[in-house]
């Protein structure tokens, strides 16, 4: 408390000023204990407009970064969308060109051609005569998935399929439809939802495309599966040869005990096909993570 004619600091209780001798009264007490308690209120308004103004620059910095992590997040979904869309278009690519080259006796007897599917047959096969038993190594045809679609087409319009196996394969090569469809709802996908919402769709179509590549694969390289050693096994009975299928290709009941080999190698094609759909399932995954963080947050 200070005194009103001097002022002195004083005590809060005094009643005359020890230094003028001015009378403290009551209401000089109260009007300086009002004017003290307004320098509080006012000091303690300034602190708190202080703390807001603080909260609110914290709260907008954080906006702020908030902000650029979500940029940053949209900007890395587009650049892994893009190299996805490079991943199933290399993919798509790589499905006209060769995958697997056979060879072998069985593949000779066994391999089903018209005017269109002769075209896959290198010179020396089409000249070979197919009543002959010698067994040979020499390369019967190279194609791809696609060129095979064509082939088992072909074969079911040309000829009478004969056994469960026989027609599943069909069905195999026919599931190259699915991968094309796949592939398009995909790129479609990866063009216009830029929020991620059908990630899960792109990953389940990479699913769906390494069993396309699996089952293809197998039915190929192995001879109690396939629809080229069936057949051979179907021309030779015709035939009167009466054999059975072996892991190397046939076995013939004859005097001979012959054996025919049937072989299959696979081509830079193939393993293309298998690193482009493995990216494609990777990065879609990547893709479905990224989705799944734009949900939470």
């Amino acid at each position: 408390m200070k005194c009103p004619n001097c002022s002195t600091s004083l005590d809060i209780d005094a009643e005359i000023c020890f230094a003028c001798g001015e009378e403290i009264t009551e209401e000089v007490r109260q009007t300086q204990d009002k004017e003290f308690d307004e320098v509080i209120q006012n000091l303690i308004l300034t602190e708190e407009a202080e703390q807001d103004e603080e909260e609110l620059e914290s709260r907008l910095a954080w906006r702020k970064q908030e902000n650029l992590k979500k940029e940053k997040a949209i900007r890395n979904y587009r650049y892994t969308s893009f190299a996805a869309m490079a991943a199933i278009v290399l993919f798509l690519i790589s499905l006209f060109l060769n995958w697997y080259t056979i060879s072998g006796t069985v593949a000779y007897h066994g391999y089903f051609y018209t005017a269109t599917t002769g075209k896959y047959l290198s010179e020396g096969v089409k000249a070979y005569a197919r009543d002959k038993l010698i067994d040979q190594n020499q390369e019967v045809a190279a194609f791809s998935p696609n060129h095979f679609l064509t082939y088992a087409k072909e074969y079911e319009d040309n000829s009478d399929i004969h056994g469960l196996l026989a027609k599943l394969q069909i069905y195999y090569a026919k599931g190259l439809y699915l991968v094309y469809f796949l592939i398009l709802a995909c790129l479609l996908i990866l063009v216009f939802d830029k929020k991620g919402k059908l990630a899960e769709v792109i990953r389940v179509s990479s699913i769906l495309s390494v069993i396309f590549v699996l089952l293809n694969t197998l039915a190929m390289k192995l001879p109690y599966i396939n629809l080229i050693v069936l057949n051979a096994k179907r021309v030779l009975s015709a035939n009167g040869i009466a054999s059975t299928v072996v892991s190397k290709g046939l076995y013939l009941y004859e005097s001979t005990k012959q054996n025919l080999t049937y072989q299959v190698k696979l081509n830079t094609g193939w393993t293309l096909a298998v690193v482009f759909v493995a990216l494609w399932f990777v990065l879609a995954t990547v893709l479905m993570e990224m989705s799944r963080s734009f949900k939470e947050n």
